[in-house]
């Protein structure tokens, strides 16, 4: 197997590449990335730098690439979203084309649970059936939905290939270094008065064994990932240490909005504040079922293990 992984040298890319060079059943890597990679490489990993907003040529069919994993991915998009678009979807779309005309077999592309939308009216556990709500001006999920539908068009086109969406609830780890362990690792978190939501986290190594399995696998369809479990915002809070402010929804809204717009922060407009006011919990029944993944991190876990982290 041949496996191309875009993102390689991103904080998923790069542990994921250690789990395959383990495995076996996988002869070459094909690492690709416009950025240069922090670690000496092993042996099996072949670097190809390039920016996946751009199209790829015959990259996969030069290298005989017959499994791909796309992971780049712009998560926090600042105030640039013709950028974050043209790298998002329009890499999503670059790595379609590029399969069109290679051998691929496989195909694994990293979404999110927040496709789903924060929303008062969301069950309790949503399942992949349940429809997808992106929170309006929530340029991040509305990207992944977009990408999916991408994914998802190619797949009809071309049955023979294995095409998997894994919507990965938020990743944190002891080496953490994402737009999620940096919102975390800020002193005060905010909170809405009267709401204490539910919510889920997945370990690194959960997701990045999860995409093992699938490249291992010929499951197609989308699959919903997640630790055990689940924790409230007032309980992540208090885990992490940090001092957490609530103020009323009439309140924030506008001033994150405010200080979005005149620069004050750069964190996120007023659209994220969804992620900690309703509850967006996925149920992952069938992520254990057909691909046999076993999670072996509960979300309490998780925090608390990122929390010992951020002391040394």
């Amino acid at each position: 197997m041949i496996v191309a992984v875009t993102g390689a040298s991103g904080y998923l890319g790069t542990r994921l590449m250690q789990i395959l060079t383990e495995l076996s059943d996988v002869d070459r890597i094909i690492a690709i990335d416009k950025n240069l990679p922090k670690k000496t490489l092993e042996p099996k990993i072949h670097f190809h730098r390039h920016d996946i907003s751009l199209p790829l040529g015959d990259l996969l069919t030069r290298n005989n690439v017959d499994s791909v994993v796309h992971m780049a991915y712009q998560i926090h998009h600042g105030r640039d979203d013709s950028k974050a678009y043209k790298i998002n979807v329009g890499g999503s779309q670059n790595i379609v084309n590029a399969c069109d005309s290679s051998v691929v077999k496989k195909l694994v592309y990293l979404s999110s649970t927040t496709v789903y939308g924060a929303h008062p009216d969301n069950p309790y556990n949503i399942s992949e059936s349940d429809i997808s709500r992106p929170i309006k001006g929530h340029i991040y999920a509305e990207h992944k939905i977009q990408s999916e539908n991408i994914f998802q068009d190619f797949s009809k086109k071309y049955k023979s290939v294995t095409s998997t969406i894994l919507r990965s609830c938020p990743v944190l780890g002891p080496n953490a270094d994402n737009f999620i362990s940096k919102s975390l690792s800020q002193k005060i978190l905010v909170g809405i008065t009267g709401y204490n939501p539910q919510m889920q986290l997945i370990h690194e190594d959960d997701i990045t064994t999860s995409i093992s399995k699938c490249l291992l696998s010929d499951h197609h369809g989308i699959y919903n990932l997640a630790g055990r479990d689940s924790i409230t915002w007032n309980q992540m809070a208090s885990i992490l240490g940090r001092w957490k402010i609530s103020m009323p929804a009439a309140i924030l809204y506008p001033l994150t909005e405010l200080t979005w717009k005149l620069r004050i922060q750069s964190r996120s407009p007023s659209s994220g504040l969804n992620l900690i006011r309703y509850p967006w919990i996925v149920n992952t029944e069938k992520a254990r079922r057909d691909l046999g993944i076993k999670f072996r991190y509960s979300t309490l876990e998780i925090a608390e293990i990122f929390a010992a982290s951020q002391k040394h």
